[in-house]
Order: C-alpha cells, then sequence, then structure tokens
C-alpha cells in the first residue's frame, strides 16, 4: 500500500491506496489505529478495487493542526476526499464506505452527510449504535468537556468510580481496562480528550440513515464479533431490521479485531453480496 498525503487547511491528511480495480473502496479506521489497519483487507481486493485508506485527525502519519475543539464533519471529510480522488485522478463519481470500530460511527455520519456518493455502506464491529452516557457529558457538554480536561490531569476519581462500576457488574471487564489503559498514562490521555473531541460532531441521525438507504436503494452490510464485549450486535438489530432486505448483519466467530488475516474471507464476501 502507498503512502501519501493531501494538504486541507493547515494540515496534512495522510492516506494509503492500493489495487487497480475500477470500483473504489474507501476505508475509515478504528480508534488508536491507522490506514495500515486494512492492509491484509485490502491486500484481497487488489484486482476489483482501488482502496484509499484515511488516517484520521490524531492518528497514525496525519499531521491535524487544527483545533480539537473545533472538530471534523462532514463537509470537512467530504472535501478531504474529493481532495484525495483529485490528487488521484479518479473520478468515478460513487464509492463503498468501510468503516471499522469508531470508523464506523464516523462512516455513518458522512452517509448521511452524502448519501449520493456512496453506492454500499459497509461496517465491521461499529460505534454509534448506542448513547455512551460519558461520551455524550465529554463532548457534548461544555462542562463536561471541562470536566473531561481536568480529569485527563487528575484521572484518580474516574478511575474509581470504573471499579466501583465494575464490581457492581454496571461496566464490564473490557471497559475497565480501556479505562486503565487510555487514563493512566498522561499521553494517552491527552490523546483521548483531543480524539474524542474532534469527533465529536460524528453523532448519526438513524432515522435519516435509514430513508435516505432506503430512498435510494443503498445496501448496508454490519459485521459483528460473536465474543466482542466492547461493541455488541444486539444493539444494531433495530436498525438493521427498519432496512429490510437492504441490511443483512452477520456475526463471526471473533473478538473485535476483526481485521485479520483469519477473517478476510468473511468480510471481503461483504463487497460482493
Amino acid at each position: 500500500m502507498l503512502s501519501k498525503t493531501v494538504s486541507y487547511l493547515s494540515s496534512q491528511i495522510n492516506y494509503t491506496i492500493s489495487g487497480s480495480g475500477k470500483k473504489l473502496l474507501i476505508c475509515l479506521h478504528g480508534y488508536d489505529e491507522d490506514a495500515d489497519t486494512f492492509d491484509i483487507f485490502c491486500k484481497a481486493l487488489v484486482n476489483d478495487y482501488t482502496s484509499v485508506c484515511i488516517d484520521m485527525p490524531f492518528h497514525g502519519k496525519t499531521n491535524w493542526n487544527e483545533s480539537a475543539t473545533a472538530g471534523i464533519g462532514g463537509n470537512d471529510w467530504e472535501e478531504i476526499i474529493a481532495r484525495i480522488l483529485q490528487q488521484e485522478n479518479i473520478s468515478t463519481t460513487r464509492f463503498t464506505l468501510l468503516g471499522y470500530s469508531m470508523g464506523g460511527r464516523i462512516a455513518l455520519s458522512l452517509f448521511e452527510h452524502m448519501p449520493q456518493k456512496i453506492e454500499k455502506l459497509i461496517l465491521l464491529a461499529p460505534d454509534g449504535f448506542t448513547n455512551n452516557f460519558w461520551y455524550w457529558l465529554a463532548t457534548q457538554t461544555y462542562l463536561g468537556n471541562r470536566l473531561f480536561r481536568f480529569t485527563v490531569h487528575h484521572p484518580a476519581w474516574i478511575l474509581q468510580l470504573a471499579k466501583f462500576l465494575y464490581t457492581f457488574r454496571i461496566i464490564n471487564l473490557s471497559v475497565l481496562k480501556l479505562a486503565r489503559h487510555y487514563l493512566e498514562e498522561k499521553e494517552l490521555a491527552e490523546q483521548l480528550y483531543a480524539r474524542w473531541t474532534c469527533f465529536r460532531k460524528s453523532r448519526p441521525d438513524f432515522n435519516k440513515i435509514i430513508q435516505y438507504a432506503t430512498d435510494n436503494q443503498i445496501p448496508v452490510r454490519l459485521v459483528f464479533g460473536k465474543f466482542d464485549h466492547l461493541i455488541l450486535q444486539r444493539h444494531a438489530t433495530t436498525f438493521c431490521q427498519s432496512m429490510g432486505s437492504l441490511c443483512k448483519l452477520t456475526v463471526i466467530n471473533s473478538g473485535h479485531h476483526l481485521l485479520r488475516e483469519q477473517y478476510v474471507e468473511a468480510l471481503t464476501a461483504q463487497l460482493h453480496n
């Protein structure tokens, strides 16, 4: 996969491009990952697809110089994609959009913003189907965001709270481990603040998404891991059922990390069915 950059505002957006197929695939990765996450997956598609995988702000090799509090929204993503396609001389007017984990939530918001350009939406263990109270508080309210900023420098209180919630089985062990991993080290906590704050505009409106997909007959494919304790497939069941035959939900024998060699065949099948 060839790594390149494109300018946007005062930032440099890194992306990878691979394959020689006539169909276009655009991929958005998960939290704390980068475009290379899709390497194994895209290698299996080189004859059928041209794959563009984008390093999101505060991730990978992207040099994001805009304020995290300014956020990144649908207009920004549309312009970034347009600049990449122009730089690559790709004239395709529609493409398949794929989002993994956090990238799934962003893909949903992007689909809502520009459904006319999406020919298929593929979501792998996608975030965004539930309203996480802590995420809402930290990113959608002024006082909550100030508290979030305070917590970055003084995490002891929330780590104690997480331990308490785990003791009474309000959260599971995976969530407790994530809280400890990202808050106990200041650098990781600073990254968490910047990333969550930057992506706060990605709030999918599922009624609109269902309407747009139905009106334009755009197929949606969802893939979840059977043993995923972070993102559960049951939260997307109602959404999928609302779309009838346009939406298919697949559960594979994996955890949250779907982009591994043993799952490539099951994942690439979503592009062809």
